[in-house]
Parts: structure tokens; sequence; C-alpha cells
């Protein structure tokens, strides 16, 4: 009930900041930059905007308040009960003196009730959306009998994100610390986690409160990129194939696969038999281009919103821009110079216009660093070349001035260091690390979807071209910076730019489509077929992966999760295997070195720990442990199956065991699985 009354609050709050700073957004009809009016619902646009602000602030007051309090009991108790109250008194006393002196019925208000004017078909295909993303949230993690059944294809991400939410439900870690590498700063954007975990705090089950704020921001996001379409296209019908190309990638993958079937074999039986993701790019069959990516990484979609809005709202500055070289042509004014002149040389170029616009963008944007690093490094590079051609550039110098501070200062809070460490790397995971080879792995990894853009680019001129150059940027990105220890995590911003040339591309098949051009029109409709064919396959695969029978099961009533639920706090340190997802890092523990490929990943020096690790748990005698012990503040040792299975060490339980006391215990011989507290020494 609460976790609801949140999510209330966070809409409000958004309406009563939008209607101070940006009452547009609420205007009974939507335009689209060319200028022409769309019939779009204009819910689907002030909506998802109203409730990611309102998420946003909501999130980072309760998170600041509660790291206030920290060390209080109920902090976390403490910090919803002040947050909720006064943004909902501050909302309410914002709106109605916004209706007073206006004199007439708030825009929000007005908004709600002119919904009804518009299409049906808009609000069933968003409600079928809606429906499909919730079934996948929920096919992937869910609970039935007490038993939480968490997908195959998923478990790995799982055991980041599902210890981090139980370290703010369950714990205390508002001096937040990495639960799978304690105690060393934090270099995963884990406010998504934070926001997650707040809502099972205030009483939504665990899998309810990831799937809801899953399937709620990716509606959010699906909305905002329909919108941001159909301004750009100036036709709905562009709107809907974006959003399919957005659910549905292309790829040549599918029809390969189906290709290269014999004769003999039964391509039905193929077909429905598969449970593996299909691919033949390097690392393509990990399903990191699919579905998948949305079902393992929930935390993206937040943040995908903000950059869609973003992007929205900022995007008539440089439409204005291009009608001043349309009118420059007109005029037979043009070439270089003119146009070098109406960018950088007039007043238009340069003043403020926008200014509480920008201000809330920049710190939307700023606050968003830490739901997801990636989506917020793309979103400034694609801003950058908006800005370089837009009007009233210097808006674009406020926006980037807070965003950039907010994310510096929240680098600076939890990051030990730096936040990345880029270098330059040509290539991605192209096998030849040319141009050419590039070329090849993207027609490969993409298919028809690079012809598609080819297209487009001959089609259009002006904005439109210049956007597909825009959209691009983080894909350049892709293939010339590494920014993290891991090339593969570059995937995300090559899935970021996908997602926003699929834009272009759609209003591209939009144009091609023609009223009574029979013949026309369905060989566009296979032309959608061949760009969503391997998109859609992969929900498939997906769902052969993470059927019950293969997933990870974890009791709800685990004792294990609930001693430790019961009798440690974030500040404690537990020594263990490397565990992946289990039942102790459901818990929230934090673990000393845990799954040891996404702390590497972060940049954690996962050597020196390994070391340490095997150090402790092989100690030959009780002093050399306890240094240990000390040297490394570990408070709880777990002692388990996978402990003595290890191949780097060999444990020494007698040395243990006659050291420290045990404090939890269950079962005998070789799975036995104990918990000794260090700070109960025996000798």
């Amino acid at each position: 009930m609460f976790a609801f009354i949140y999510l209330c609050i966070c809409v409000l709050l958004g309406a009563a900041v939008f209607s101070y700073v940006y009452p547009q957004i609420f205007q009974k009809d939507v335009y689209a930059y060319n200028r022409k009016k769309v019939l779009v619902s204009p819910v689907l646009l002030w909506f998802p905007a109203c409730a990611v602000v309102g998420i946003l602030l909501l999130t980072w007051t309760v998170y600041i308040l509660a790291r206030s309090f920290y060390g209080n009991e109920h902090a976390l108790l403490y910090a919803n009960i002040i947050s909720m109250i006064f943004y909902t008194i501050i909302s309410v006393v914002l709106l109605k003196l916004k209706q007073m002196k206006s004199n007439k019925t708030n825009a929000f208000v007005a908004g709600l009730s002119d919904s009804s004017k518009y299409l049906w078909v808009e609000r069933g295909f968003f409600l079928c959306c809606f429906l499909f993303v919730l079934y996948l949230m929920y096919y992937t993690f869910h609970i039935k009998d007490r038993i939480l059944y968490v997908g195959g294809s998923v478990c790995g991400d799982f055991a980041v994100h599902l210890s981090m939410i139980r370290s703010f439900s369950w714990g205390d870690n508002f001096y937040t610390g990495y639960t799978l590498y304690a105690g060393e700063d934090i270099r995963y954007h884990f406010m998504y986690q934070f926001w997650v975990g707040n809502l099972e705090f205030l009483g939504l089950r665990i899998d309810h409160a990831l799937n809801i704020s899953s399937a709620l921001t990716m509606i959010f996001a699906s909305m905002l990129l329909y919108v941001l379409t159909v301004k750009i296209s100036a036709k709905n019908r562009a709107g809907y194939i974006a959003v399919l190309l957005f659910y549905f990638r292309s790829s040549e993958s599918f029809f390969h696969y189906v290709a290269e079937t014999p004769t003999e074999e039964s391509l039905k039986d193929k077909l429905l038999n598969n449970g593996a993701y299909i691919g033949y790019t390097p690392n393509e069959n990990w399903g990191i281009w699919g579905w998948n990516v949305f079902a393992n990484q929930r935390h993206l979609a937040i943040s995908l919103s903000v950059a869609l809005l973003v992007v929205i709202l900022v995007l008539p500055k440089l439409y204005e821009t291009f009608r001043c070289f349309r009118t420059l042509e007109i005029q037979k004014v043009c070439g270089p110079s003119a146009y070098i002149k109406e960018c950088f040389f007039t007043k238009g170029g340069w003043k403020v216009k926008d200014y509480r616009l920008m201000i809330l963008l920049g710190i939307l944007a700023g606050a968003s660093a830490f739901f997801n690093g990636a989506v917020f490094i793309a979103l400034i590079l694609m801003v950058f070349f908006i800005a370089a051609l837009s009007k009233n550039r210097l808006d674009f110098l406020i926006f980037a001035g807070i965003a950039g501070a907010l994310s510096l200062v929240q680098s600076n809070t939890f990051i030990y260091g730096d936040a990345v460490s880029p270098e330059y790397y040509f290539g991605f995971l192209a096998e030849a690390k040319t141009f050419w080879g590039v070329l090849y792995y993207l027609i490969h990894l993409l298919g028809i979807l690079v012809v598609v853009l080819g297209a487009a680019f001959m089609h259009y001129r002006g904005v439109n071209r210049y956007l597909l150059f825009v959209f691009l940027t983080p894909a350049v990105l892709t293939f010339t910076v590494k920014m993290t220890n891991d090339i593969n995590v570059n995937h995300k911003y090559l899935f970021i730019s996908c997602m926003m040339l699929d834009v272009i591309a759609a209003a591209f098949v939009a144009d091609l489509i023609q009223k009574r051009e029979y013949i026309r029109n369905f060989c566009v409709g296979i032309l959608v077929i061949m760009l969503t064919s391997t998109g859609i396959y992969d929900i498939h695969c997906l769902k052969k992966q993470n059927v019950e029978k293969t997933a990870c099961k974890l009791s709800m009533e685990d004792p294990v999760s609930l001693w430790i639920k019961e009798n440690t706090d974030s500040s404690d340190i537990f020594l263990t295997p490397p565990y992946v997802l289990n039942r102790v890092t459901a818990a929230g523990a934090m673990l000393y070195q845990g799954y040891q490929y996404v702390c590497w990943s972060a940049g954690y020096d996962t050597a020196v720990r390994d070391a340490q690790v095997a150090a402790m748990y092989s100690a030959s005698s009780s002093e050399e442990l306890k240094n240990l012990i000390a040297e490394n503040d570990i408070a709880y040792i777990i002692v388990d199956a996978d402990v003595r299975v290890q191949e780097r060490y060999l444990v020494n339980e007698e040395v243990i065991a006659s050291t420290y006391a045990s404090v939890y215990t269950e079962g005998e011989g070789k799975e036995k699985f104990t918990i000794y507290d260090t700070a109960q020494i025996l000798q």
C-alpha cells in the first residue's frame, strides 16, 4: 500500500515541477517538430515525464535522508515519512497556487481529462506493450509457493541486483558499498536497486517491487520513443514501427540460422527445440542485443526514459536552426559562410531562452548518472552534437554544467579514484580491427537495418540527416573507446545508438507506405518482418532459457538468509567463496569477494583479494588467521561445500573452528554449512 502511495507521489511531484517549469508539456495538442499538428495523446508525453522526474527526485531525497540518519535503526522509515509528507504538501500547494494564478483548471488536471479524446488504438497498443513487458519480467523473476525463481539467463546479473536491493531493504547500506566487493567504494550505478529496495521496504513483495518498476519504466521509455518518432516524422505509424524495432532487434542471425538447416531436418522442430540465443558475431549468443538485456539489466529502462525525454525537449532548438537554414536557401543566401554566420554569429544562436527547463533537464540527467552511467554518457554525447547546431546554445551550457556537476559530486562521493578509465580501443568486438572489419561486423550484427539506415540517409536532407549522425555518436564511442576493463560493456552504447537510430529507420519505413498502394505496402510489411524476425525469435529463446525447471531457486523462508537479515548489518563483511546468486547474496550480505567477473569488469582488483581469500581459508595457524582477518576487516567466515571444492586453495577448517565461535550451522559432512563470528575468539 505504502509503495503505491510512493509511486503516486512521484507522479504528483513531477506534475507540480512541470507545471512551474514547463507547463507546455500538458498542452492539449501535440505538434511535430515541423509544426504540423499530430494526433497523439499528450498523456504519452507528460505522464512518463512526470513519473520519471518524480521518481528521481523523491528517490534521491529518501536516499540522502537515510544516509544522514545512518546508524539509526529506522533510518529508511524516517527518510520515507519525511520525504513523502514534504513532497505531497509541496506538490499540492504548488499545483493549487498555479491554478489560482492562472485562474483556470490546472494543466495537469486538464491533461487527464483531455486524454479521452484520442484514439483507442494508441491506448490499446501501449496496453498490449505493458502486458507483454510485465509478462516477460515476471517470467524471468517470480515467486511461487514461497520459492523465488530467478531465470537461468538472468541469474548472473541478479547476483548484483538482488544483493544490492536487499542491502537496502533488509540492511542499512546507506554509506553505500558494493555487496560483492565490500569494504571499498561503490563503482556500480546502484540507485535503481535502492529504489526497488525501498519499494520492498514499503511493503511490495520483492518480485512485485522489481517487476512492476521494471515494466513501468520500460513502458515510459516506449511511450517517449513513440512520441519522439511521431514528432520527427509527423506520422503515428512511424511511432508504432519504432517501438517494434526497439522491442525486436534487427539481425541477419535468424535467416542465417534458417538457411543453414539441412534439408532433411525439420525446420519447425529445430526452431521450437532450440533454447540457445542465436548469433554469428562474437558474443551475440550471450543475448546481449535482444530482450535478454532488459530482463537482465532492469536499471536500463529508467535511464533510457531520461535520455529520450531530454532529447524530445531540446530538439526544437535544433529544428529552429535548420528552419533558418531553409530560409537562407529560399532567399538564395546559402553556402558555408552563411550557415556558419547563422549558427555562431547571431544573437539567437547563443541567447538564453529556456533556462528553467534546462536547469530541470540538467538536474534530471545528472540525477540519472548513478541509475545507469552508460546511458548518461551516451546522452551527454548526443546532446553535445545537438547543441553544436542549435539555437540558444547557452541553454545547453546550463544543462551541461548542472548535469556534469551532479555527476562529479556523485562520483567523488561514491568512488575512490576515477569513475571510468577510458582508453583508445578501435574495433569493439569486430574480429578485424579495421574500418572494413567494423562495417562487416555491423552488417552481420544488425542485418537489414544497415541497409534501411543507408537508404534513409539518401532519402532525407537537412535535420533528419544530421540526426542520423547525432544518434550514431554512441556507436562511434563503442568502436573507438574502451571505458572499463571489459570491452563487452561497450555493447550498451551501441544498444542505445540502435534505439535512437530506430527512430529514423521507422520514419523512413513509414514514408514508404502510401494509401491504396497495396503491393508497395505489402512489401513494406515484409520489410518490417525482416527487421524484427531475429528479435521475435529471441523471445522464444528467452522463454526456453528461463523455465522454472532450470531456474535458480531461493526459499523466501531460508534460515540462512533470515539469520543474516536479523543478525548482521552492512558494516559486516563476510569471507565466502566467489558466490554468484545464492541464499547469502540474496540476503544482501556484504561479501569480501563475490562474483569475480562483475567485480573485475567494474574495475576492482580481484587478483589481490583472490590471494587474500586463499590465505585466510588456508591459514596454517590461529595467529596467522587472526592477523589476516583483522587486516581485511572480516566479521564472519562461511565454510560450506563450495569452499571445500575450491581448486585454488585447501581450506583449513580445523584452524577456523578452533579460532572462532560458530554462530550458525546446518547439515553434516561435506554439505555442512557454518558461519563463524570473528568477534568471538576462542583462542
